[in-house]
């Protein structure tokens, strides 16, 4: 086995306590994509879009 590190960066001033819910209605298939995308990051769906929508976020803060 082969460990490769990896690192989650996390904007500093994010408040990263998850304690909020979000339910999202999707169709299956794009569930379906999003899963593979978080099976290729060896994440959980819900953590995959997490992190996903974090760098939205940052991205729309930088065009400011």
């Amino acid at each position: 086995i082969q460990c490769i590190p990896f690192y989650i960066c996390y904007p500093k001033n994010m408040n990263m306590k998850n304690d909020e819910a979000l339910r999202l209605r999707l169709s299956k298939d794009v569930k379906d994509e999003l899963q593979k995308l978080a099976d290729k990051e060896n994440r959980k769906l819900s953590d995959y879009i997490r992190l996903e929508l974090i760098k939205v976020i940052e991205r729309e803060k930088k065009k400011k």
